[in-house]
């Protein structure tokens, strides 16, 4: 720079850093699709950038989106249903990246149906050289597990055939 006298002044100079790249995100769980039993499902994220993170923010469906971290969870329970969870990270030059989510939560427990008829007479008894076999039902997706008597469960499937009982009083 040089005055109207002609001083030359000192040089100046100024360093910027150019930064066009938006922060990587990737939100782990829970999965798109997810079917959950949690009403406040902790959402899990990372979100990384070269430099540094001006801001990260989370959102349930229309709600007004808040700071959060990894691990944020929504402020209130969710009713059972699909919600959309929505993350946004955020560098100090404003580039953004937003990652979104879909699930359902369901909290309640299935019902088993017995389905055709149960094995034996109206009373419930059966010919002790007999194999039962039962029959149940749910709502979709859902899976069984069978016991009989003080036996462990164990993973089954409709219909359940059991082998001849002995000539007692059985509970499946």
């Amino acid at each position: 720079q040089r005055d109207a006298a002609g001083n030359l002044g000192s040089s100046s100079a100024i360093t910027v850093t150019v930064d066009s790249t938006a922060p990587a995100l990737t939100i782990s769980s829970p999965t798109s699709g997810a079917a959950l039993a949690n009403p406040r499902p902790p959402i899990n994220f990372i979100a990384s950038d070269g430099n540094t993170l001006a801001s990260v923010q989370c959102k349930v469906g229309a709600a007004a989106p808040v700071n959060c971290t990894d691990g944020w969870q929504p402020p209130t329970d969710l009713p059972d249903g699909s919600h959309s969870v929505q993350v946004q990270a955020t560098d100090a030059a404003g580039n953004a990246t937003t990652e979104s989510v879909t699930f359902t939560v369901d909290t309640n427990a299935p019902d088993t149906n017995w389905t055709g008829s149960l094995p034996g007479d109206t009373n419930g008894l059966i010919d002790k050289n007999v194999a039962p076999t039962f029959t149940f039902s749910s709502e979709p997706g859902a899976t069984f597990r069978c016991k009989l008597d003080s036996n462990p469960w164990v993973t089954c499937t409709s219909p359940r055939a059991l082998s001849a009982l002995t000539d007692i009083s059985h509970t499946f």
